[in-house]
């Protein structure tokens, strides 16, 4: 079994947090279905699913919204550019190029001009670049969109972020072409707190729930690179969070929200989620509080103690106690100790050996969450190592 060396909040999320893979591309793949599928190209974009650490206390359950080992990791936009590496010569040339069918000298030029055609667009400026993602040829707009993620820079000016939003949050326009603005919004090193505001409401209340999680994951791809936006992206994230009648949707929402810093009111907001009706929502939302600040630990503790007192959910519970453990800080024992009588761990063994191994951890001295969390991984590995040797 890996394990990485992560952050005290890394940490506390892969014990608990279910992921959910990004929304699809298909509505920019039918708007770009001319270049896709004459050469081979597409607006490539997402965010690849990077496992996480493998803690004893991470969600097990079969009937997740989605795996729950797995952490979601910042989008790479790949920039969508004619293979003129392969052109002419190239493609006529030795080795393994000479196995594959030659290319008319009149195809390459017409990625050559196809590609010259979107690099003089952009480089005329953001007015004529947002006319062109707006009401432009749909062929052209994955090569409009490569050039711009091309060089960060074609991504910074205020217009261009300004009426990206528009276009985003205009319901009058096709799917795929706000779709496209939702995703350069997220790629763009100048998005600022109005970019976030734009992609929380979108993802909270747009009537398109395809486009609601495309700007949930964007939103998502922005809080794992600007720790600047972390405040408004908290709440953005919450309003995505309140707004979804989806649960993979809810639970995505809540596994990103950072409760460092959070007031009072998004502590609560975070909390209602403890009553939701999905399990992995609730181990979701569990698992958004285990970095709260000190000021709101008596909060916090309430809320994981009424949620122990009704929990059914095995893993769920699981991410509470686990949450509790980080929050409690120097009260961790006494809070475990009235935390082992609550129905939820009393009506599950293997709960019960959890409270029972953090109070031994804390017991022998140890005051770090972090430790005591790997040091129960590998307690349970050794245990389970055990047990197939038995058999």
């Amino acid at each position: 079994m890996t394990r990485r060396a992560r952050t005290h909040r890394s940490q506390a999320r892969a014990d608990v947090a279910p992921r959910v893979a990004p929304a699809s591309w298909q509505a920019l793949g039918a708007l770009g279905a001319g270049v896709a599928l004459a050469f081979g190209l597409g607006l490539v974009s997402g965010r690849a699913l990077e496992p996480a650490p493998e803690l004893a206390d991470a969600p097990s359950g079969a009937a997740r919204v989605a795996p729950s080992a797995a952490r979601v990791a910042p989008r790479e936009p790949v920039a969508i550019r004619a293979p003129r590496a392969r052109g002419r010569a190239g493609l006529r040339g030795g080795g393994a190029d000479r196995r594959r069918a030659p290319v008319a000298d009149s195809e390459c030029d017409a990625f050559d001009e196809q590609l010259l055609t979107a690099r003089e667009l952009v480089a005329r400026g953001p007015a004529a670049t947002l006319a062109a993602l707006r009401s432009g040829d749909r062929d052209a707009l994955a090569w409009i969109s490569g050039e711009l993620v091309e060089a960060p820079a074609n991504l910074c000016a205020p217009e261009l972020i300004e009426g990206l939003r528009a276009l985003a949050a205009d319901p009058s326009l096709e799917e795929g072409r706000r779709v496209l603005a939702l995703e350069l919004l997220s790629s763009s090193p100048a998005a600022d707190a109005g970019a976030v505001e734009t992609l929380g409401e979108l993802a909270g209340r747009d009537a398109d729930r395809g486009l609601r999680g495309v700007a949930l994951d964007a939103l998502c791809a922005l809080a794992a690179s600007r720790e600047d936006l972390r405040a408004p992206l908290r709440a953005a994230l919450l309003a995505g969070a309140e707004g979804a009648g989806d649960a993979a949707q809810r639970a995505t929402a809540l596994g990103t929200v950072t409760s460092h810093g959070a007031s009072a009111s998004e502590l609560e907001a975070i909390a209602r989620h403890l009553d939701d009706g999905d399990a992995g929502v609730r181990a979701a939302a569990a698992a958004a509080l285990a970095d709260s600040d000190a000021s709101g630990r008596a909060r916090v503790l309430a809320a994981l103690e009424r949620t122990l007192e009704r929990e059914a959910d095995a893993d769920a519970a699981r991410a509470a106690l686990a949450t509790a453990l980080q929050v409690a800080r120097g009260d961790a024992d006494a809070v475990l100790a009235r935390l082992a009588s609550a129905p939820a761990v009393l009506n599950h063994r293997d709960l019960q050996q959890q409270v029972l191994d953090y109070r031994r951890a804390l017991g022998a001295g140890e005051t770090d969450p972090v430790r005591i969390l790997r040091a129960r991984a590998d307690l349970v590995h050794h245990r389970s190592m055990q047990r197939d040797h038995a058999e």
